[in-house]
């Protein structure tokens, strides 16, 4: 919503994950912390906080807020095993596609098939 202009700050708009990666949110969480902060071989939730509050203010200073079709236009994005687990869980969908992110190696995408219009 940054980029969208509808607010000046991600902690701003509080449908995103901001509040619970920042240890704002306590109850109703979605985001398993301790396996994210082993994935990023971080040791500690304020290192994280830093790293990431920083990362946020780089961005928002430089304005490097662009819209980026991988995160806008994709249902998931992850590994291919992930990308194939999600995928087989969408219903209600007229068609689907899985595939390869040509941008990041190891990167896979579920999105909604492109068909042509007529």
């Amino acid at each position: 919503m940054v980029r969208a202009s509808a607010v000046d700050h991600p902690g701003e708009w509080h449908w995103t994950a901001y509040d619970e990666l920042m240890g704002c949110r306590q109850r109703y969480r979605l985001i398993n912390t301790q396996v994210l902060y082993e994935m990023l071989q971080i040791d500690s939730h304020d290192s994280f906080r830093r790293n990431y509050e920083q990362g946020i203010e780089e961005a928002l200073f430089k304005r490097k807020l662009t819209r980026n079709a991988i995160w806008t236009e994709s249902l998931a994005v992850g590994s291919e095993e992930f990308a194939k687990r999600v995928g087989a869980r969408i219903r209600n969908r007229m068609e689907i596609e899985i595939l390869q992110n040509t941008d990041c190696a190891g990167t896979w995408v579920v999105r909604e098939q492109r068909l042509a219009y007529g």
